[in-house]
């Protein structure tokens, strides 16, 4: 059982977690493994989060899933944002940076109640169990959005990806 102040330094250090990926690692493994690449590596430790959580049984296991959880979202979102952006015309990028956010939101609304609804179906079964199936639910979603992701390919064609080449190896303008 935890209480508000250990919940409190769990949420501060997956922020944390989060700044430092984000802020700092991202970047240098950017170059080296590309976008493509780095996203699946993130949904694979999403995936092994949401399959450990409901297993966790200490405040040091569950720091130790919450890092896992902290460090895949901080893979999977950045570069999906940049997929999604480079890999299509520039006069379609807001749009497709649009739809990406919108489907983001539409998870953060719709998660929680789904995550509620199931539950509430783990009530009606063993104590032991309850609390487990909104993380395995999450972890099939996560290997279908795997499955999906053999997709993906780091975009090398498309007016996003020379625009954005271009600016790149232009000289600064003087002010």
């Amino acid at each position: 059982n935890f209480d508000a102040q250990h919940v409190g330094y769990i949420m501060a250090a997956i922020g944390v977690i989060g700044v430092i990926m984000q802020g700092g690692v991202i970047r240098r493994m950017l170059p080296k493994y590309g976008e493509v690449k780095m996203a699946r590596w993130g949904m694979v430790l999403l995936l092994i989060s949401f399959i450990l959580l409901p297993l966790v049984g200490g405040t040091s296991t569950l720091l130790f899933v919450a890092s896992l959880i902290a460090i895949g979202n901080s893979l999977v979102q950045p570069t999906l944002n940049g997929l999604a952006s480079r890999s299509v015309e520039a006069s379609w990028q807001g749009r497709a940076m649009g739809l990406l956010q919108a489907a983001a939101s539409l998870g953060r609304g719709a998660g929680p109640i789904l995550g509620g609804w199931l539950l509430g179906l783990d009530k009606a079964g063993p104590v032991a169990n309850y609390g487990r199936t909104p993380f395995w639910v999450a972890a099939v979603l996560m290997v279908i959005t795997l499955g999906l992701a053999t997709g993906l390919r780091n975009p090398t064609r498309g007016a996003g990806a020379v625009q954005r080449e271009e600016a790149d190896t232009e000289p600064a303008a003087e002010i």
